[in-house]
Order: structure tokens, then sequence, then C-alpha cells
């Protein structure tokens, strides 16, 4: 089948790789033509090394990506001016590639989808993620019954009475609409495809560690995603085990988290708050540590002295799809002023010393994991030195010092200091 696949949220968000290019990649290898239409936001776009990374994974599924510019404000005029572009954009798509089917996530997305559904007939896919109307109500931006609200329930009521299939996060959401007064007695097909979990990147543990129990939160917060209910959930299973932690991944909210964890009464030792950790690597080599950090923080900047080293590594991280790892030729012993500062520097190479460079480019509280001394010297040379570092106060610099054996080594050089490689 040949398909146009329209999407509000661009590619470069966290949903647009997680929801919508996972399922396309699997969906063009049982041989369907997809062309994704989406539109990506300016500070997502303005990474390069997330465009290309973006693009090798379509082109590499055989994916046609036709990214547009979201527009924020002023809100309805700018969502307008989103649909106008993207309807134009979207009638010469069906005609080039002779699209049969358009799947519209969301609602914005759908107004496109029913005026090609009315111009050529081609079959109408309504995605509609939510209720979307009255989230809006229950999150108090509109009020039930304003003319914003009721505009949207009329479409609402055309998109599901005019689609040729509709797909439901739940079997309960399917259940709701068929209940709709307009649809009882249509033969409307639904679909109940929920959220799921890639089993190829993420596995169960064969068996339970040995760790406090954790709860975990990934993502969005904000009104609609009840998180003074998820503190006080957390509260109560701290009653239960009083061992109980509790992890929240998020990379732009963290004053607000923060603010009402407080307001919440979550013990701040109880809470580890991450995700938006910008890393810096010194040694990129193949690249695997670099992809191994990619989905614990918000960037990585990795550096290495050899440029074929530094070509490969960003050529594979990049076909991996690690868009938020940004690979540097340079010397990695005066570190990467231009991405700093960092909360983490993690270097892969033996240093006689710890270059104050790398120091000054840490975050306050910022940490650095570096493998100091001679690794040919016996019994204990090579010294793997985990630094707290207050940036301000030198004599201050925390140390914990965790022994290594011999090491075989490399000889490197970088820039004014030899360094040994730690392999």
């Amino acid at each position: 089948m040949r398909v146009l696949y329209l999407s509000y949220n661009g590619l470069l968000d966290p949903l647009g790789q997680s929801q919508v290019l996972q399922y396309l990649i699997g969906l063009a290898a049982l041989g369907h033509k997809i062309v994704l239409l989406t539109y990506e936001k300016a500070d997502e776009w303005a990474n390069e090394s997330h465009r290309e990374a973006a693009r090798r994974a379509t082109a590499d599924a055989g994916i046609r990506w036709i990214p547009l510019t979201y527009h924020r404000r002023p809100s309805w005029p700018a969502t307008g001016y989103d649909v106008a572009v993207g309807g134009i954009r979207a009638l010469f798509l069906v005609l080039r590639h002779r699209i049969e089917i358009v799947h519209a996530r969301g609602y914005v997305m759908a107004v496109i989808a029913l005026l090609l559904k009315v111009v050529f007939r081609v079959r109408f896919i309504f995605d509609p993620r939510s209720f979307w109307p009255d989230e809006r109500v229950e999150m108090g931006l509109w009020r039930e019954g304003s003319r914003a609200h009721r505009v949207a329930k009329w479409l609402e009521q055309q998109f599901l009475a005019n689609a040729d299939a509709v797909v439901s996060l739940t079997a309960s959401g399917a259940d709701t609409m068929r209940a709709f007064p307009y649809l009882r007695g249509k033969a409307t097909r639904f679909e109940v495809i929920t959220t799921c979990t890639d089993l190829s990147l993420f596995r169960p543990r064969s068996s339970r560690p040995a760790e406090p129990f954790t709860l975990g939160y990934l993502g969005t917060v904000g009104t609609p995603y009840l998180l003074d209910e998820v503190f006080t959930a957390f509260l109560v299973a701290r009653k239960l085990r009083g061992d109980a932690r509790l992890l929240i991944l998020n990379r732009r909210d963290h004053a607000f988290i923060s603010e009402r964890a407080r307001a919440c009464g979550v013990p701040p030792e109880a809470m580890e708050l991450k995700g938006d950790e910008v890393v810096l690597e010194v040694g990129t080599g193949s690249g695997y540590q670099a992809a191994v950090l990619s989905p614990l923080v918000k960037k990585v900047h990795t550096v290495e002295i050899v440029p074929e080293l530094a070509e490969t590594a960003r050529q594979r991280l990049a076909g991996l799809g690690y868009a938020n790892v940004e690979v540097v030729l340079g010397n990695g012993s005066i570190g990467w002023e231009k991405g700093g500062p960092y909360d983490a520097i993690v270097v892969a190479a033996a240093a006689p010393r710890i270059p104050p460079s790398l120091v000054d480019q840490l975050k306050e509280g910022g940490r650095i994991v570096i493998p100091v001394g001679d690794p040919f010297v016996p019994e204990g040379g090579l010294v793997l030195l985990r630094l707290t570092v207050d940036p301000s106060r030198y004599d201050e610099v925390l140390i914990t010092e965790e022994p290594l054996g011999v090491a075989p080594t490399e000889p490197s050089t970088q820039g004014g200091h030899t360094w040994r490689a730690s392999i």
C-alpha cells in the first residue's frame, strides 16, 4: 500500500522517535511505501546531527520524509497556517506518489486527511491518540461549551463519521467512541493499537536485582500527567518499602518537578531527577560508550583526536539513530568548551594528571571519571578517579579512588600531554 502518514509531532521529538518512526520502520519492512510528513520544532531542527540521524534512519527504511516547520504562536493562527501549508504539500504528495491511504495522527492532521479524502477519495485512518477537546477542558485550557470546545467537538464528529478506520490506544476508548450517537449503526472499523515496549531495546532482567525498589517516571510533566498523584503514590510505596526511590527522567521541567516534589512532601534524598544532563566524553573510539550514554542524558559531546576514528564513529552513531550524540574531531585533553559546561565528563584515556581545562568546563557539582597515572607501573600505577568538583574552589575537589589493575595500552598523544590510552 502507498501511505501518507501525517504527524503534528516532529520526527525529532522523543514521541516521533518512539511512537512514529519505530512503527513506520516495521510497516515499511512489510513492503508498504510510506511518505511521512511531520512538523519540526526550531530547537530540535537546529541540531544538525539529530537531523542527519533521522534522515539516515528514514532513508535506510525506504521512508520518504517531508519535514515542515512547526509554529507555536499565536496559537490558533499558527496552527491554521501549519494546516494550510501542510494541506497544500499533502495535495501534491498524494498526486505524485499515488497515495491510497492517509493516516492522520491527532486532530490537527485529521483536518488535512479529511480534505484529502473528499478531494481524492483516498482512505482515511483517524488516529486521535486521546479525546483532545475534552482533555483541553480537563486541563483548564478551555471552558466546556466554549466556542473552541464546540468547534473541536464538531470536527471530532466529522473525523469519526468519515474515517475508514479509527485507531484507539485502549479497548475502553474504542467502546466509548462506538457509543457516540452519530456512530450508532455505522460500520466504522476500530483498531486497538496500544503503545508498547520495543523488546529489542528493553529487555526484562531474568532475576530481580538486590537493589532498592525504584518507581520510574519517564517523559513530559504537566496538568494532564497528574504529577502530584505520582508523588502521592510514591509516598504510599515508601510507607510499604522504606528503601523505595523515585527516578524521574525529563528533559525540560526540572525546576517545576522539584517544586511539586517539595510541595507534596517527597524527601529530596528519595528522588533522583535526570534527563537534562550534558556529558562530555574524551576519546570516542568506536562510539560504544557514547551509545551507552545517549539514552541516559540530554546531549553527549564526544571528542576524538584520530580523524578516521571520529568519522567512522560519527557515521556509525548516526546510522544507529543516536541523534543526541555529537562527534567532534579535536584534542580531548583540553575538552570541548563550545558544548559546556558539563554535568559529567568521562575520559577514556589514561592521563598523567587531571587536566585543569576539563575541571574548568564542569558545572558546579559536576563529576569527572578519569584514569590517572602510569599504566605501565605495576601494582596501582593506574587509578580510576571519580571527582565531584566545585569549580570555584579547587582546594575542595572531592576525590573517590578505586585502584585498577595494569591494562594493556597503546601510546596516544593529546596535544601538550602524552597520554597512554587505556584499552
